[in-house]
């Protein structure tokens, strides 16, 4: 079985990019990263925090996504951030087989904002039930 922090993460990378709503926000998929380190681009949305609970063949994983945007207020990054959770479906009961892993149910858990400096910075928190092909 794949690491299922990795197979969500490949997931929802594939949904933000395909989502023509978000990428009208974002700009350039380049814009959507692995990365861990605070980024040096104007607007970057992070992927990569992610952590495994394994129960026996199910597991939950968790994936941290980091929206940052250098602007004097919010409002890009909470344009931003509900475009993410529009895009990725929450407690839709979803059977999809994502590399060798079956996702069961995606959800938000929640989204978090802060300014950091000359940035905004927002977290949103994607759970999810997935077991072994």
């Amino acid at each position: 079985m794949a690491e299922p922090s990795l197979s969500l993460q490949k997931l929802v990378a594939d949904r933000l990019i395909a989502d023509a709503e978000l990428m009208a926000l974002v700009g350039d998929p380049a814009n959507i990263v692995d990365t861990g380190v605070r980024p040096e681009r104007d607007l970057t949305v992070i992927l990569g925090d992610g952590q495994t609970v394994y129960t026996g063949v199910i597991a939950r994983a968790y994936l941290n996504l980091h929206v940052f945007v250098k602007e004097p207020g919010m409002k890009l990054a909470k344009e931003i951030t509900g475009a993410i959770v529009d895009c990725v479906p929450h407690d839709a009961q979803i059977e999809h087989c994502y590399l060798d892993v079956d996702v069961s149910d995606i959800s938000i858990n929640d989204t978090r904002f802060m300014h950091d400096d000359t940035f905004s910075h927002a977290v949103v928190n994607v759970a999810a039930i997935m077991r072994a092909d």
